[in-house]
């Protein structure tokens, strides 16, 4: 970063690479734990919650996937009272898919 004429001689300002500087891997810390495969995890939370159960209505892999979309934008309980209708009228993906926005 020099002075320049072109900018009244303040110092240019430093690139966004410039100020971004990525420390070496040597400085990064180390896990503190071990890895966890993935069904002993499964196993840990069956242990910790072993009456755990879905609070969205859903059949199959389709409708928890859409109820917990919209249950992002509200509750539980009203995803349950609106997902009967979508569904009758969506049944899968496809029908889904091909719906008009407008409806």
């Amino acid at each position: 970063m020099r002075a320049d004429r072109r900018n009244g001689g303040r110092a240019d300002k430093p690139s966004r690479e410039q100020k971004i500087r990525k420390a070496p891997n040597s400085t990064r810390r180390p896990a503190t734990r071990p890895p966890v495969s993935p069904s002993d995890l499964f196993s840990r939370l069956k242990t910790l919650y072993p009456n755990a159960r879905c609070a969205l209505v859903h059949r199959n892999a389709y409708e928890l996937l859409c109820a917990t979309i919209l249950s992002a934008q509200c509750t539980d309980a009203q995803v349950n009272l609106v997902t009967p209708t979508l569904f009758a009228r969506y049944p899968s993906a496809f029908e889904l898919a091909r719906a008009n926005p407008a409806d």
